[in-house]
């Protein structure tokens, strides 16, 4: 087994740090009058790191901000493999502008959208939340616009969004999904309702802009079809059933050049089609990816063949590869501690390897993983109090991406100092036994 240094572990040189300076970090860290000598460093044991990454105690313990890698190729074969990377001390620890980094809609969010540089977002919720952020340059989140800015009794469902997503090549176009099937359509610049369709059948759970025809957009709906509209029509054009009864619920369009055509989408039965939208009759692929629901299938921003699914009750991540058989399984999994609600490739470094994911229940993190080390989260957000819902990410900036959850919190996240590495609070010796009464035991050794 490697040999690595002891500050891998997390551990501090405490040389300087007394009992009496307990009494002003309050409760968070109690300090002993002895020490463990561990080979010329002297560490203080009593930190509570579950503490320290709620938030809970009065004044959380003050110590360095680790230095979270954008790509994890940029250590060392074995300090990428766990999670290690060189805290140098002449490295300038950043302090973020923890005001205005937060911002409270005042009900739960569903979903959430950002235009095509990531300078502005839109949240919304089924419960009347549709507002627009944007980030300035203090880092900082402020309220753009509102189009329930009116409390009214005239407002209908159609002010009550359940997806929303930007249109690209209309920066003032956002569109949204309610539960009453229709497909409504917004004016930023006029900061109100423009048009709307009415064509499912039941609630519309998701759509999706073209990524290059202004025109032309899908939704998808519990009604287990998917519909192409073209707004110049003003109408839906094309209607995608395979014949089952399932509820769809994610879509995205392939962004990659010469695969504009094609379009995936995923229901309740843990199944995900590729439809050409040239050809109505029958899909262009089929595959089983989860045992129950399919939340989330994402086409990757840097490989044209790879597809990630979220399984809702699996709690799997698993990455496809289309261009071989799916019969041999997924090339990549990751098993996460509760039900996937979303999982998004980071559009950044390297894009074929590094998701986000939230859960729908159980979890209340934002976890980024690393498909090369699925065990564990490379980095994960905890300052969100219920489930987070939504994911979006800054095109300029690989450091910070923004969330929104349940708590109707709207939140810029940023990987110098608000990330926290699980490996750092996993237990490094195991022990097991063996039928036999063989009693195992695997331990990391110091470097001498």
């Amino acid at each position: 087994m490697e040999n690595y240094e002891r500050n891998d572990l997390g551990l501090e040189d405490t040389d300087d740090l007394v009992a009496g300076d307990a009494t002003d970090l309050g409760n968070s860290v109690r300090i002993p009058e002895d020490h463990t000598d561990l080979g010329g460093a002297k560490v203080h044991f009593g930190l509570n790191p579950i503490s320290e990454i709620r938030g809970d105690s009065p004044v959380a313990p003050v110590r360095p901000v680790p230095r979270i890698p954008a790509d994890p190729t940029e250590y060392s074969a074995t300090e990428r493999e766990l999670g290690i990377e060189d805290d140098s001390d002449d490295e300038p620890i950043f302090v973020a502008n923890q005001r205005g980094r937060m911002v409270q809609t005042g009900e739960p969010l569903d979903s959430m959208t950002s235009n095509i540089d990531g300078t502005m977002f839109c949240a919304g919720g089924s419960r009347g939340v549709l507002k627009v952020f944007s980030i300035h340059d203090d880092n900082t989140l402020a309220e753009a616009c509102n189009f329930r800015r009116i409390k009214s009794k005239r407002l209908t469902l159609l002010y009550s969004p359940l997806a929303v997503a930007w249109n690209h090549n209309l920066p003032n176009q956002i569109g949204t999904t309610s539960t009453n099937g229709a497909v409504v359509f917004w004016d930023i610049e006029r900061q109100c309702l423009d048009f709307h369709f009415k064509e499912h059948k039941r609630s519309a759970t998701s759509l999706q802009f073209h990524p290059t025809e202004k025109d032309i957009l899908i939704s998808s709906s519990k009604d287990a079809t998917v519909l192409l509209y073209d707004i110049r029509v003003g109408k839906s054009t094309s209607k995608y059933a395979s014949g089952s009864f399932d509820a769809v619920r994610d879509l995205q369009w392939c962004m990659h050049d010469g695969q504009e055509h094609l379009f995936n989408a995923c229901d309740d039965s843990g199944t995900v089609r590729l439809w050409d939208r040239r050809r109505i009759d029958k899909p262009y692929l089929v595959f089983h990816a989860h045992h129950g629901l399919v939340s989330s299938a994402q086409f990757a921003p840097k490989s044209r063949f790879l597809i990630a699914t979220g399984g809702g009750r699996d709690k799997f991540i698993k990455i496809w590869d289309w261009s071989r058989s799916l019969d041999d399984g997924p090339v990549y999994s990751i098993e996460t501690g509760a039900p996937v609600g979303k999982a998004l490739w980071r559009p950044h470094g390297d894009g074929s390897f590094q998701l986000a994911s939230c859960s729908v229940v159980n979890d209340t993190l934002v976890h980024f993983w690393d498909v090369r080390r699925p065990f564990f989260p490379y980095a994960s957000f905890s300052d969100h109090k219920d489930s987070v819902v939504a994911l979006a990410f800054l095109q300029h900036d690989e450091l910070r991406f923004v969330s929104g959850g349940k708590d109707g919190l709207v939140i810029l996240n940023d990987f110098r100092c608000d990330a926290r590495r699980p490996i750092e609070y996993a237990n490094d010796v195991s022990l097991d036994t063996a039928p036999d009464g063989l009693i195992g035991v695997a331990e990391r050794k110091e470097k001498s």
